[in-house]
């Protein structure tokens, strides 16, 4: 072969289809080309997660999705249409007829002689085809009777660290950055991290897990915050998590001054020094096994040398894959679908094949041609501001959830209103930030508040100095952050407007953003809603004792320092005579552990989880008296497209009793942040009528989160299974209802109580 003919041959061809993309950039999709796109979405999606050929098997979906949207536009008909999607599909599944009007003869998939065949069909739990390949993970994805792909090791990150005394910058504000981007087709993520240690327990600490790189271009990322007084020490690095690769440059750490920034030496933050491809001063943490962290030359920010992290060896797994469980469908028998009004396909669920290929064998030559155009008409460094980036990036979102989400019936919209509104959208957007927030519209309906989206460089929003709640229905300002804005504002100031938007309309533009319960995206609600453009000014209309007041201030706060801010801080200990508090947000089961024996000889035991816990759930063991066994969580196991059929596994935690026992009466604080773990946690109390639920409804969203990699260097994640309550009852949305119900009220803001905590304590004396 000529290299050099080939090369340019590929080079033109990314060229004409990038000019092509630019083309249509921005344009509005007529109907027909709707159409087109959503028969193409939805064949993607049943041949992608439910044909076991091994041709679909040796393609690059995100590739195919790039590429298949862009060819799906050009039909100009239903026939033209039929005859596209057939040249899409035929190559990657040979057995699939797609048709419009009568059904078509159907090609044999049964072999003349089955001797040495065996079934091969997909199998999910949960779905795990995009981070399946980390061993131990709870969602799976395999074809049985086909070798898996497999890491050399589980542990899913690695991470490297520096720590510096932390004397000389105690209480000051300081800048940690890094240059850093992603190299994967898979959900792998780059993070830097920043923890400042303090002596009695960690302080300050970011590692970037709401807002990772995605990114395969070189970019700079900070972490800001400020350093504890009673600071000892900084540590900081950088990590990778899941399969593929991360490179790091130029780390840097400034401290600011008086009103000047300070760089802060980091020893070969550059990694021009290196031994052995082995960065000098920078040191593994624990989870190194399997992963491979060295210096790289080719591919740098700056200067002559970086960091990368590798993950782990991937290897092929000769033996067959043994089902994940009983039950996937017969061989010989077709599935028939529909495409749109006018086209349906048929295609088998289950193929015959030996241990060299499916049956029946497509046409290898056409394969062979696909894949070339695959790889010449999609660049990696490819984003959202071509069309082909943001068409393919809704096909894979949507049938993730098409397929494998628990939770439509509590959707807000249909499957197909929602793929519909979002091709339509997409079509339109000039950039990708105009493409995030489309991403993020797409997945609101779904209300599952596990949703997040990453990626697409939409610079960060920056909150007011004071932390808001909703009490009484209005936005009331709880506490001041910023101390410098007692001249303006003060606790219990109603805000009416900002920025002369009434607050209501703020709210409802923020939370059709937001995936989830109400009580869930009332809390996120209230942490957004005066957040804007960093050092920005923002105009606010008040009520104060039912005089209207106005005060202008400054977006100046780190996120950091608000969401330290929303904690609660009562030390561990008595609060009261006989009355023992623990803030689970805080505390470590070791720090509770030497305790055990006053919390049991407590009058009254008070638990505050208004937040996440601190891996703490072994103190339930000490409220149980007995055994439990109870099942509330379900990984949905799938076989066949749109969820026909879908049988679950069934799981719990088994806790056993522990001495000593905790016999004292026990409260629980909560309300609408209480999210996903915190729910597991409260989900016994409840249920196995262990202590007093205090305050509001938790989040609603509970089990194991999933995520998945977009085109355009997106991301997202979900929810991957169904929970219920331990009696079978339905969580999702719902919650953890209080057993005393308790919101914060106006004038309990304006006087800084806690009135939860006070309801609690009030109790407790009964």
């Amino acid at each position: 072969m000529n290299f050099t003919k080939s090369l340019f041959t590929a080079t033109a061809v990314l060229v004409a289809s990038l000019s092509t993309q630019q083309t249509m950039a921005q344009q509005a999709l007529t109907p027909q080309q709707e159409e087109n796109l959503a028969a193409f979405a939805k064949m993607y999606g049943y041949i992608r997660y439910f044909h076991p050929s091994d041709e679909a098997s040796s393609i690059s979906w995100e590739n195919f999705a790039n590429y298949g949207s862009l060819e799906v536009m050009k039909a100009g008909n239903t026939q033209e249409l039929v005859t596209t999607l057939n040249r899409l599909f035929n190559p990657i599944a040979p057995a699939a007829v797609i048709y419009s009007g009568q059904e078509p003869s159907l090609p044999s998939i049964t072999p003349p002689d089955k001797a040495g065949y065996r079934t091969i069909a997909w199998q999910h739990e949960g779905v795990g085809i995009l981070n399946s390949r980390n061993k131990g993970g709870i969602y799976k994805s395999q074809r049985v009777n086909r070798p898996v792909e497999a890491l050399t090791a589980n542990q899913g990150w690695c991470m490297v660290m520096q720590t510096i005394d932390a004397n000389a910058y105690r209480d000051c504000e300081f800048r940690y950055s890094g240059r850093m981007k992603v190299l994967s087709d898979n959900a792998c993520k780059g993070q830097l991290w920043f923890r400042v240690d303090n002596p009695s327990r960690t302080g300050f600490f970011d590692n970037m897990n709401s807002r990772p790189v995605v990114s395969d271009q070189w970019q700079t990322y900070t972490i800001s915050g400020r350093i504890n007084k009673d600071a000892d020490n900084l540590a900081f690095g950088a990590m990778i998590i899941n399969d593929g690769k991360v490179l790091v440059d130029d780390i840097k750490l400034e401290v600011k001054k008086g009103d000047n920034w300070v760089e802060v030496p980091v020893p070969n933050g550059d990694f021009e020094e290196y031994s052995n491809n082995q960065p000098g001063k920078w040191q593994a943490g624990k989870q190194l096994d399997g992963y491979n962290y060295q210096t790289e030359r080719a591919d740098v920010s700056s200067g002559k040398a970086a960091l990368v992290f590798s993950s782990p060896k991937k290897i092929i797994n000769t033996t067959r894959a043994k089902p994940l469980y009983d039950g996937y469908p017969g061989p010989g028998e077709y599935t028939r679908v529909q495409l749109s009004a006018a086209i349906n396909c048929a295609f088998p669920l289950t193929l015959y094949g030996t241990d060299l290929h499916t049956y029946p064998a497509g046409d290898s030559i056409s394969l062979k041609k696909l894949q070339q155009e695959l790889n010449t008409t999609y660049s990696k460094g490819q984003t959202a501001d071509l069309p082909g980036i943001r068409f393919s990036a809704v096909v894979i979102t949507w049938n993730i959830f098409k397929h494998f989400f628990a939770y439509w019936e509590d959707a807000s919209a249909t499957p197909e209103q929602i793929l519909r509104n979002s091709l339509k959208s997409a079509a339109t957007d000039k950039s990708g930030d105009d493409f995030m927030i489309t991403l993020r519209k797409m997945l609101a309906p779904l209300n599952d508040g596990h949703i997040w989206v990453y990626g697409g460089g939409m610079p960060g929003k920056t909150p007011v100095g004071v932390v808001l709640a909703f009490a009484e229905g209005k936005a009331v300002i709880a506490k001041l952050i910023d101390t410098t804005l007692a001249d303006r504002l003060m606790p219990g100031d109603i805000i009416t407007h900002v920025d002369g938007e009434p607050v209501d309309s703020v709210v409802t533009r923020l939370t059709a953003l937001f995936s989830g319960s109400r009580q869930l995206n009332e809390k996120r609600a209230a942490e957004l809603l005066l957040s804007g453009v960093p050092e920005s000014a923002v105009k606010l209309d008040l009520l104060r004792n039912n005089t209207s007041l106005t005060a202008t201030v400054t977006r100046s706060t780190t996120p950091q320092a608000y969401s330290a801010a929303t904690r609660k801080t009562y030390p561990m200990g008595w609060i009261k005579p006989g009355v023992y508090y623990i803030n689970l947000d805080q505390e470590p089961l070791d720090s509770i552990n030497p305790h055990l024996h006053e919390i049991a000889g407590a009058k009254a035991l008070v638990c505050d989880l208004r937040g996440y816990p601190n891996s703490n759930h072994e103190l339930l063991r000490h409220m149980l008296t007995k055994k439990e066994k109870r099942n509330w969580m379900y990984v949905p196991r799938i076989t066949k497209p749109d969820q026909a059929e879908v049988t679950y596994r069934a799981l719990g935690w088994n806790l056993t009793p522990l001495k000593p026992h905790i016999s004292g009466k026990v409260f629980f604080l909560t309300d609408g942040g209480a999210i996903s773990y915190a729910e597991s946690y409260l989900g016994y109390v409840k249920d196995e009528k262990l202590g007093t639920i205090i305050g509001g409804a938790t989040a609603g969203t509970n089990g194991n989160i999933n995520t998945v990699a977009l085109p355009g260097g997106f991301m997202f994640s979900f929810t991957g299974m169904l929970v219920k309550n331990h009696d079978g009852s339905k969580h999702h949305l719902k919650g953890i209802v209080p057993d005393v119900p308790v919101s914060p009220t106006v004038a309990g803001l304006a006087a800084g109580r806690d009135e939860v905590l006070d309801k609690a304590l009030e109790l407790a004396e009964k």
